[in-house]
């Protein structure tokens, strides 16, 4: 049996392992973005903002769903865009590998690989190939 404290988080409180629908309504509610997490004086806050803004995530789920389609280019070109701009910051602040994840998260090619997608290095790029299923519609 779980042990209830009489101090814990919101989440914890309204978490019924039986039944998800009150947790559930906290999802992307009041959530703690990296920027909130470091003062505004932190040299690296205008890399994470550029960041966000020049690589945002695809949509993984319609990725999933319809495959690539005509989105193939500009995801590929976009992973590769990405992997210029980590290496470029992490060379320049001296980012450790656990500095870099916080900053900026898993690269999106970590994410296409999380549903399915093959990304090879090809002639120091990379290449981006989708699950045959997918690839046909």
């Amino acid at each position: 049996r779980c042990t209830v404290y009489d101090t814990r988080p919101q989440a914890c409180r309204v978490l019924k392992c039986w039944d998800t629908t009150e947790i559930e309504k906290l999802f992307e509610k009041d959530t703690l973005t990296r920027l909130d997490l470091l003062d505004g004086s932190n040299k690296i806050r205008k890399c994470i903002e550029e960041h966000e803004k020049a690589f945002p995530c695809p949509d993984l789920i319609g990725l999933r769903e319809f495959g690539p389609q005509e989105k193939e280019a500009e995801v590929e070109e976009l992973i590769n865009q990405e992997i210029v701009f980590r290496t470029k910051v992490v060379s320049q602040f001296e980012l450790s590998l656990g500095e870099e994840l916080f900053y900026f998260g898993r690269p999106v090619f970590h994410l296409l690989v999380s549903i399915g997608v093959r990304v090879d290095e090809v002639d120091q790029r990379l290449i981006v190939s989708w699950p045959a299923a997918k690839a046909g519609r």
